[in-house]
């Protein structure tokens, strides 16, 4: 076996299930999750819908960049679309920014962003987020009872599987799938 066959990753078809949301399959490639020492998470998904994507959060230890452009691979300035990106220092004061072509956005550590709202989607857009670290985890805020905040580490080697508490999350929809068409037990 070659010493070098370790760092050749084949991509699997990732078929999930949110619905018309998303283009399926899509790829991406799960850092540490799928390569021991990598220090790369990214994934590639076509946004087909407009919905609203993640909560406000935080990355504590490198910066995240995501990028948009249109889903033509041939011609990525094929872009019709408005997004919306909310950015800022906590997560009750930030700054709404909107754009309708191809765009990079770093997201320093510590800054507060999301949600992104995939607006109007008049043709398909390609999402790439790269997060240049070998483990994607972020830190969301919730108000406990009495008021004061609460801060909550999620990260793709630790989330479980909603479905199989013995499996990795791997964000295939499914959970979501099922709350859609009313299944109380999944919310």
């Amino acid at each position: 076996m070659s010493k070098f066959k370790k760092y050749i990753y084949t991509m699997p078809e990732d078929h999930h299930e949110w619905g018309e949301t998303y283009a399926s399959p899509r790829c991406g490639f799960a850092g540490e999750t799928v390569m021991r020492g990598s220090k790369l998470y990214m994934g590639f998904t076509v946004v087909m819908k407009p919905h609203v994507m993640e909560e406000p959060h935080f990355h504590h230890a490198i910066d995240e960049y995501l990028m948009f452009t249109g889903a033509n691979l041939v011609n990525p300035f094929d872009y019709d679309a408005e997004i919306e990106f909310s950015m800022g220092e906590d997560p009750d004061q930030m700054e709404v920014f909107t754009f309708t072509e191809p765009t990079v956005i770093r997201v320093p550590p510590n800054v507060w962003h999301c949600p992104i709202n995939f607006k109007r989607i008049g043709k398909p857009v390609n999402f790439i987020p790269v997060y240049p670290d070998g483990t994607w985890c972020k830190v969301t805020q919730r108000i406990k009872a009495d008021g004061s905040p609460e801060y909550i580490y999620d990260g793709a080697n630790t989330r479980r599987c909603v479905k199989n508490q013995t499996k990795k999350c791997t964000y295939c929809g499914r959970c979501f799938k099922e709350h859609t068409e009313g299944d109380s037990t999944n919310q």
